[in-house]
């Protein structure tokens, strides 16, 4: 199924180092992290609540991953104790 804003992107900053967030189309960047796993961490919030697909490039612009929500597998702290062994529902 198509999603309206089609995906969310990590890309790296030419211009002041670091990395933004920048959505498909958009020429605003979403934020700009020094880090690029800070980046991938807010960006993934964005892309789960938009429901775009996330898409992480290397510094040379290539694309490194593409991750779709179906294939995330999300390890939230606490998750841990709670659920057991084995794949969650859903």
């Amino acid at each position: 199924s198509k999603n309206k804003s089609g995906s969310t992107h990590v890309v790296p900053n030419r211009d002041r180092g670091g990395w933004d967030i920048k959505q498909a189309g958009g020429q605003r960047s979403s934020g700009h992290f020094c880090t690029q796993r800070d980046a991938i961490d807010r960006a993934r919030q964005i892309s789960r609540n938009q429901g775009t697909e996330l898409v992480v490039h290397r510094s040379n612009g290539q694309i490194r991953e593409k991750d779709s929500h179906g294939t995330i597998r999300a390890r939230r702290q606490g998750d841990d104790k709670r659920v057991g062994p084995g794949p969650s529902p859903g």
